[in-house]
């Protein structure tokens, strides 16, 4: 079949193209028109043929290149276009990635239209013109879930963005992205009391705990959870998220230990804009006759517009069984919550993630561990963790966790953890876990083992959109907005970012976080004055006021505060996480920096000196007395720091401020710079050589010419290759960050002697906003401009005094 002819929507001779059905939907060739029934199902024009072609060949695993051939004839688009395309039919069928009904994606191979085609010959009545792009609310849910009320006004995006650009994000990912980005615009803000309250949202409040033993006080939260994450499984049900209940208990002047009665509990569900809550209370008995330990479990469902009972459920048993117990009160609570379109189908909840009581604890606690932060917060975390897996080896929520601290530890350098064998032991467990669960354990698993970052994103997409609360409570908009950031795209951490930071389901910490990305894309953009607002917004919003990741916000706000041009502010913040008693060696070393680039040496070289008697194998400290050494003309302690600092720096650590790069690819290089500048042209050279082939086999590894990461170890190796005078393998354009780019080049280039491209690149970079003159005035990339007098103009005259 030729484009032409499938293009023109023809068949024989001049008859029209039959119709094409498979499941309830009807293609048009003629019109152009998906059906469901009666109902038109708006899609653009390149998706409806892409589904067409696959429904003229139903069966046939259909690959991306043949794809492109007859869709793109042109070949002026890559493989990103057949994959939004496949997103947006997704959409429209309403299918979820994962378990497709009629699209099927065949790893490495391509697309199938897994369905019965038959076609009709007879011609169709008369169509309307095709519907316009639908807007968030009429966005097809998947079976049984049934659709929210109309959501309250929405307010504007705060970026002078349009919002048209929520649907042209770069690349795969962003699109699948992009649409659940549109779909949860309409969650931003909190019901207003005057709103009609939600008849599917249920607030489930904390319990009342009576009993002689202290130590199961965690009980009066723990019990709650458990019912959420049974009836937040419901189709239908929107379940609030524990952090949303606790914030508007304390608005309502609650303490924490303390249980609202039936008045406050329905008066803050109303707050909310739930129509529905469920009070209750745990009660430990002793047995009749042994003294055996058992409880009584009581649960009310309420009316929260009227205060009135709507149903009761009381559940007993022995301490042994409390979790079959919370099951059964569950089941007996869902009679009288499920939809109807639910009840007939006779769905039933998944079991609690866990089956042991004490694992559920421990998970708990470790949470609260993870949440303070620092390596050890981290650790902490990670050992209750492994004491929750040991009781229960089933706990495949316990290491999708145990996975996230790994990759955070990595990430910020605190050792090398690998998380990998977490997610396998995850995803071998996913049978086990309802559909929500699952698709956030299969997007780890794209994300760490994989090392698909796309396929990662599009089970967020798929969370976002079929369970928008439950995504943001376990924080998927962070974990987008902290991929397009490692990905160096920060438009799309920008969109994404922007698009939740105010959802209501949002956890506090999961705000703060999506602030700080928002800071430093902003940043990366020279966007001050919005960097520095998100900046203070994420100190402001972070959940603990003390520990090492406060401290990391703080020192954040410290470096876009001075590239904005408020310098004493800076000063303040990078004193502060200095002084903190709790500051660990990454803070330590983040401060150090801060007031290098600040003009203050001396603090930076006092602090970097306590942050190595601190841990002594941190290896990005080294980088900065290194370089400092280097700056001073100290080039053989320069050299032995900057090759230690590449040594003890793991692949995966990445710098939020220069740019995400596997391993200190800077600290190499510039310990074979400090080499020639000692005469030592064998060992510089040797240097090189090596720096040269590593960035290769990452290059290679990656295979992603358009990540930051992959970019920046193309850029090292171009320096290096104009260091040893060879043919220089020039990086292409970085997509999304202008300003690295440029900057990056200008090095380049002045390396290379051709000093106008160079001053032109330069010049370009500052004027985007990379502010960093002090790390730009000692490096001896540079040294071939430094009399010049536009570099005096560019750099020398604005450093920090």
């Amino acid at each position: 079949m030729t484009s032409q002819q499938f293009d023109s929507g023809l068949g024989h001779g001049d008859r029209p193209a039959p119709r094409l059905a498979f499941g309830p939907f009807e293609l048009d060739p003629e019109t152009g028109v998906l059906r469901e029934g009666e109902r038109l199902i708006p899609l653009d024009a390149k998706p409806f043929d892409l589904l067409l072609y696959l429904a003229r060949h139903p069966g046939r695993v259909v690959g991306r290149p043949e794809l492109m051939a007859v869709l793109w004839p042109a070949g002026d688009v890559t493989e990103d276009a057949v994959v939004r395309c496949v997103v947006d039919i997704r959409r429209a069928l309403g299918e979820a990635t994962r378990r497709p009904r009629y699209l099927r994606t065949v790893p490495r191979k391509g697309y199938q239209l897994v369905a019965d085609v038959t076609e009709h010959e007879e011609p169709p009545p008369p169509a309307p013109a095709v519907l316009p792009f639908p807007a968030p609310a009429e966005t097809p849910r998947p079976q049984l879930v049934a659709p929210h009320p109309a959501a309250p006004p929405r307010r504007r995006l705060r970026s002078r963005r349009n919002v048209t650009r929520l649907a042209a994000l770069i690349g795969v990912a962003g699109t699948a992205v992009a649409l659940a980005v549109a779909l949860l615009l309409r969650m931003r803000s909190p019901a207003p009391l005057s709103a009609a309250l939600d008849p599917d949202a249920l607030v489930v409040m904390p319990v009342s705990v009576s009993e002689p033993r202290p130590e199961s006080g965690w009980l009066r939260q723990g019990l709650p959870e458990m019912i959420r994450s049974q009836l937040g499984q419901t189709p239908g049900l929107r379940v609030l998220p524990r952090h949303q209940v606790d914030a508007a208990l304390a608005e309502a002047g609650l303490a924490e230990d303390q249980s609202p009665s039936p008045t406050a509990a329905t008066a803050v569900a109303r707050r909310l804009g739930a129509r529905r809550v469920i009070t209750g209370s745990f009660v430990r008995i002793a047995g009749p006759a042994t003294g055996e330990d058992r409880f009584v479990i009581n649960a009310q469902l309420m009316d929260a517009s009227t205060g009135a009972g709507e149903a009761s459920a009381s559940v007993r048993g022995d301490q042994a069984r409390l979790l079959e117990a919370v099951d059964e009160l569950t089941l007996r609570l869902l009679h009288h919550l499920r939809p109807p379109d639910v009840a007939a189908a006779g769905w039933r909840p998944s079991r609690l993630t866990t089956g042991s009581v004490d694992a559920e604890r421990l998970y708990l606690r470790a949470l609260d561990q993870y949440a303070r932060g620092g390596r050890l917060g981290a650790e902490r975390a990670e050992a209750d963790l492994d004491q929750a897996l040991h009781l229960d080896p089933a706990f495949a929520q316990a290491y999708v966790k145990k996975a996230e601290v790994q990759q955070w530890r990595r990430r910020w350098g605190y050792g090398d953890p690998d998380p990998a064998p977490a997610v396998r032991a995850a995803a071998r467990l996913v049978k086990d876990l309802p559909d929500r669960e699952r698709l956030l354990v299969q997007s780890f698993e794209a994300l760490i083992v994989e090392r698909r970052a796309d396929h990662a994103l599009e089970h967020w997409n798929a969370l976002l959109q079929f369970y928008p609360a439950y995504a943001q409570e376990v924080g998927v908009p962070g974990l987008a907005a902290e991929t397009f950031q490692a990905l160096g795209r920060w438009d799309d951490a920008i969109m994404i970012g922007e698009a939740h930071v105010d959802a209501p389901s949002l956890a506090a910490g999961e705000r703060a976080q999506l602030c700080s990305v928002l800071a430093q894309a902003f940043r990366r953009k020279g966007e001050f004055e919005r960097a520095v607002h998100y900046a203070r917004q994420a100190v402001a919003a972070w959940p603990q006021r003390e520990g090492p990741r406060f401290l990391s916000q703080r020192a954040i706000l410290g470096r876009v505060a001075l590239e904005a041009g408020r310098r004493t502010e800076a000063l303040t913040e990078f004193r502060a996480v200095r002084d903190a008693p709790e500051a660990d060696v990454t803070n330590l070393t983040d401060a150090a920096w801060g007031f290098y680039m600040a003009g203050q040496p001396r603090e930076a070289a006092g602090v970097v000196t306590k942050a190595i008697t601190l841990d002594p194998n941190y290896g990005n400290a080294y980088h900065l007395r290194g370089w400092m050494e280097m700056a001073r003309g100290e080039d053989s302690d320069a050299a032995a720091d900057l090759e230690l600092a590449f040594e003890l720096t793991p692949h995966s650590f990445g710098s939020q401020h220069q740019g995400m790069v596997s391993g200190d690819l800077a600290a190499r290089y510039y310990a074979g710079v400090a080499a020639a500048k000692l005469g030592q042209k064998a060992r510089a050279a040797a240097v090189f050589r090596s720096l040269i082939a590593h960035c290769k086999e990452l290059i290679d590894f990656r295979r992603a010419d358009g990540d930051a990461a992959s970019w920046q170890a193309a850029s090292f190796r171009a320096r290096a290759q104009a260091r040893l005078g060879v043919a220089v393998s020039e990086p292409p354009r970085l997509q999304g960050d202008d300003t690295t780019y440029f900057v990056q080049t200008a090095r380049l280039h002045a390396v290379e002697g051709r000093r106008e491209e160079a001053f032109h690149e330069l010049a370009r970079g500052i004027a985007l906003g990379h502010g960093e003159f002090a790390h730009l005035q000692d490096d001896p990339d540079f040294d071939s401009l430094k009399g010049d007098a536009e570099f005096r103009r560019l750099v020398t005259d604005r450093l920090a005094r």
